[in-house]
């Protein structure tokens, strides 16, 4: 590939001859991979994608070799070369090649969406035409012209904001109808999803009524961790998840209204990380792997993280409503937010960088279940001069839905019942189902189709809400002997709540 950045590739093409050293005329198929010989940098990834790494002259840009946007920029040097459209076969023919020397003699290399991480800097792709990248090191943030990692693009993205310094983050403040001790927890969350490094990504839920301003504040997050057209949207089918979740960097979905709970257990892989088989279209047993682990946003009016391994992974925020005082019209609200956006954006490169600077100092006594997302917002919080402003809401936050999970669910919440004045109970699961129903579990609960009616549904209640009854003080342990599994409950005593204070029943 040409490093010579200082003329167009619209120039340099024209000194590609279209004849041979035989002066036979070059096949079409030639040209095009001629073209791409002289322009771009072939490699493939873990997963033999190919790519191509574009020398445009003024910046380097990265596409899928299968890509419209790599289809359009061959057809157009062609078409500068030859004066001709290239035909669909011509094109399909040179397009096997060009991927053949991707597989087979390109360089492996991991490409990025948005946001890469490398040990200790972080690059985000601003998504703009000339390609630039923002570098955030521990010692400040700058602007780079090209990219030391390779970033790809989906339809859709739009680019980051120019950041200002000297912003604060009390900016920010002005603009969410968030209260104040939720605040610093969505500020954690946006900190986190602006780097890429192996740590699980908290779920951001934002619940409340009508008119507490939802949807316009999930489209600022958005617009502060990935800016797109379409920054929010409904809820999509199952199946179409995973594709979301490759196309977007962050998944922001509007006014949900219940979650299945296969669709819990699809959120839940793409807050820690998992791959996603899908069978390639036209096939019957290639399958193409997609590989996910994305921010997420939901809002909805009812509670959305009922399940005990979501409600653990989740940070959920509760939105007030709005006095008339401080009702915008749309126009108002949009102009005041964008007027103030790269100071934000600024603000938050900032914290980054004194993240990055303090992540290996930084310690927390009784590390919660994202522990990793704990520590990050933790050693960003100094750049704000907030002093474990974050911690409290969080432990707070913590509390606050495992409560609410265990209320959810009949079974869990009748344990708890059953234990308040139980200091240990051993015995089947039949017999515990049968205290359940007889004096802790309405009725009209237990009469319902829902409602579970074999042992190895208790058993998996048990262990489903294990962790948050745990968190209460009450301990669960289940053992198979000879006459079958006997359950043991017990109060502890003497523990320690999520929060690391002590209590003693």
């Amino acid at each position: 590939m040409s490093d010579d950045l200082n003329t167009p590739y619209s120039e340099r093409v024209l000194d590609i001859s279209l004849h041979d050293e035989d002066d036979h005329k070059k096949t079409y198929s030639q040209l095009l991979i001629e073209i791409t010989d002289k322009f771009c940098e072939l490699f493939h990834d873990e997963d033999k994608e190919t790519y191509a790494t574009i020398d445009s002259g003024t910046h380097h840009e990265t596409w899928k070799i299968h890509s419209r946007g790599f289809r359009l920029w061959i057809s157009d040097q062609f078409y500068t070369l030859t004066g001709l459209g290239i035909s669909s076969n011509s094109l399909k023919d040179a397009l096997a090649t060009i991927e053949a020397k991707a597989v087979f003699d390109g360089a492996c290399k991991k490409v990025y969406l948005r946001v890469a991480q490398l040990k200790n800097t972080i690059y985000l792709d601003i998504c703009n035409e000339q390609w630039e990248v923002i570098e955030i090191t521990p010692s400040g943030y700058k602007i780079l012209q090209s990219s030391p990692v390779p970033f790809i693009r989906s339809k859709g993205m739009l680019a980051f904001v120019t950041p200002e310094p000297e912003g604060s983050i009390e900016l920010l403040r002005n603009h969410l109808n968030v209260n104040n001790k939720d605040f610093p927890l969505v500020v954690g969350w946006i900190l986190i999803s602006l780097q890429a490094s192996k740590s699980a990504l908290p779920i951001l839920i934002l619940g409340g009524e009508q008119n507490t301003g939802k949807s316009e504040t999930t489209k600022m997050l958005r617009l502060l961790t990935d800016p797109h057209t379409a920054p929010i949207r409904t809820k999509p089918k199952e199946d179409d998840l995973a594709v979301m979740a490759f196309n977007n960097y962050v998944i922001a979905l509007d006014n949900l209204s219940g979650i299945t709970p296969s669709f819990s257990d699809f959120l839940c892989c793409c807050s820690t990380g998992a791959s996603q088989s899908k069978r390639q279209h036209y096939k019957d047993t290639d399958e193409v792997l997609i590989n996910i682990k994305r921010p997420l946003i939901l809002n909805g009016i009812d509670d959305l993280a009922k399940r005990g391994d979501m409600a653990s992974r989740s940070i959920f925020v509760h939105l007030p409503l709005l006095a008339h005082e401080h009702r915008k019209s749309m126009k108002k609200l949009w102009d005041d937010f964008n007027q103030d956006l790269p100071l934000i954006f600024g603000s938050l490169l900032g914290a980054l960088s004194h993240a990055l600077k303090n992540l290996a100092k930084t310690n927390i006594d009784k590390l919660p279940r994202m522990a990793d997302f704990a520590l990050w917002a933790k050693a960003a919080e100094g750049s704000f001069g907030w002093d474990n402003e974050f911690m409290r809401s969080y432990q707070d936050n913590i509390d606050n839905i495992i409560s609410a999970t265990i209320e959810s669910s009949p079974f869990a919440y009748g344990v708890k019942k059953f234990m308040d004045n139980t200091p240990e109970w051993s015995g089947s699961a039949d017999r515990l189902l049968e205290i359940l129903e007889r004096d802790y579990i309405d009725y009209r609960v237990t009469n319902s189709q829902k409602w579970m009616k074999t042992p190895k549904k208790v058993l998996e209640q048990l262990r489903r809400h294990a962790p948050g009854l745990k968190a209460l003080g009450i301990e669960i342990t289940d053992v198979r002997q000879s006459s079958g599994v006997v359950i043991t409950i017990k109060r502890m005593e003497d523990y320690h709540d999520i929060r690391g204070l002590q209590k003693v029943i």
